[in-house]
């Protein structure tokens, strides 16, 4: 966990925001010994599906997991919380 610490701190208000208004918000880290990382999961209505955001020392990525793919979204957000509301926005906007 130490490797991963400045990422945390760097978005720990972010994350906490986020963990405090959406249910289920999973943190998994992933012990890469060069490149630690911290996914965040946020779940959504439909089972299976969520918005993953992987946070590494210098970026941040968003992804959708739909229909048992992962797809890299396109767009980039160093705000964590405000990242995964601008996805959210775009699924509500597809229905």
């Amino acid at each position: 966990m130490h490797p991963l610490w400045s990422v945390v701190e760097e978005h720990a208000e972010q994350l906490e925001r986020l963990y405090c208004q959406q249910a289920n918000v999973r943190f998994e880290v992933l012990s890469d010994a060069r490149n630690p990382g911290l996914l965040v999961t946020v779940p959504l209505a439909e089972r299976g599906e969520s918005v993953r955001v992987l946070l590494r020392r210098k970026e941040v990525r968003y992804y959708l997991v739909r229909g048992g793919q992962v797809l890299e979204a396109d767009h980039a957000d160093d705000c964590v919380d405000r990242g995964v509301y601008l996805m959210l926005a775009e699924l509500a906007s597809e229905s």
